[in-house]
């Protein structure tokens, strides 16, 4: 999952499941390279295993996963 230390964020707003997945790039790091060399992926990204960032694919995954960071590991 991790080859590093990281840090795990809630990002909350409107829409903003969409808004972060735009904010990240594509998943495939050399797509996010080529079409998003903004996003963090695109800048941060390795390979696709190492792509800098995790986002959720929908708000209902969001839900669970934040449990999951903040209650079950925690």
């Amino acid at each position: 999952m991790s080859s590093a230390p990281l840090v795990a964020i809630e990002v909350r707003g409107n829409d903003i499941v969409p808004r972060f997945q735009s904010f990240c790039g594509p998943f495939d790091v050399h797509v996010a390279r080529e079409l998003a060399p903004t996003t963090l992926r695109g800048i941060y990204g390795h390979t696709n295993m190492q792509n800098a960032v995790h986002c959720t694919d929908s708000p209902e995954d969001g839900s669970l996963e934040t449990q999951f960071f903040f209650r079950v590991l925690a």
